[in-house]
This record gives structure tokens, C-alpha cells and sequence, in this order.
């Protein structure tokens, strides 16, 4: 039974200060946080990590979320993918999402979610 202690958690935000509060966050509750910029560079790491988790924001330079989503969802149905985003209309439209949290983000509702997620791998 995997723990959030035992996560690989890759993380998608072009936004500096985002960046910087989530991994303060969750850098010190899972195994191992990864950052990414962009969709593009995401979606790298992605291949490279295998990360039990994804977070990422869904409008941003280079490659947005959407378009990252789908091409992991081409090789990994299976991992659990928040996205963030600051309008709940766009997390309505996120498919290949399991679920969506809308800014600014509340500490607890992100936790609450990545125990969903948790419990989502353990159910594998």
C-alpha cells in the first residue's frame, strides 16, 4: 500500500510563485517532487520519472495541460492527473483529468485530493 510519503509527484506550472508554494508544500510529504514548467518539459520528465501523480496548471506557454493530458493518456491511463486552473469552466472541459482544483488553491482540499489519488493507485 503506497503512502503520500512513498509518492514520485510531478508538478506542471509556468507560474514562479505557484511553483515555489506548492513545492514548499509537497516537497516535504512525498517521496519525490519533480518540477516542470511547461507542458512540453511535463511531459519529458513524465517518460523519464514515471510519476505516481501529476499536478499540473492548465494554461501555459510552449504546451498547455490539455494538450499534455492527452499524449500522456496515449501511454498511461492509469496515473492519477489534478489539474489547477482559475476557471471552472476550463476544469469542466479537462478530460483525461481525474479530478480539478480551482485557484487559488486551498491547502487542505490539495491534500484531500492527493489522498484521493492515493487511494486510486492503491485500488490498482
Amino acid at each position: 500500500m503506497k503512502e503520500l510519503k512513498d509518492i514520485r509527484l510531478l508538478f506542471v506550472e509556468d507560474e514562479l510563485l505557484m511553483q515555489k508554494s506548492i513545492e514548499k508544500i509537497l516537497a516535504k510529504h512525498v517521496g519525490e517532487f519533480k518540477l516542470a514548467v511547461n507542458g512540453e518539459e511535463g511531459l519529458k520528465i513524465h517518460g523519464e520519472m514515471k510519476p505516481d501523480i501529476v499536478i499540473t496548471d492548465l494554461d501555459m506557454p510552449v504546451m498547455n495541460g490539455l494538450q499534455m493530458i492527452s499524449l500522456i493518456r496515449q501511454t498511461d491511463e492509469k496515473t492519477p492527473i489534478i489539474i489547477i486552473t482559475a476557471f471552472e469552466d476550463q476544469a469542466e472541459v479537462a478530460t483525461g483529468a481525474d479530478f480539478s482544483l480551482i485557484k487559488p488553491i486551498l491547502k487542505k482540499r490539495l491534500f484531500e485530493l492527493l489522498e484521493k489519488c492515493v487511494e486510486k493507485l492503491n485500488s490498482k
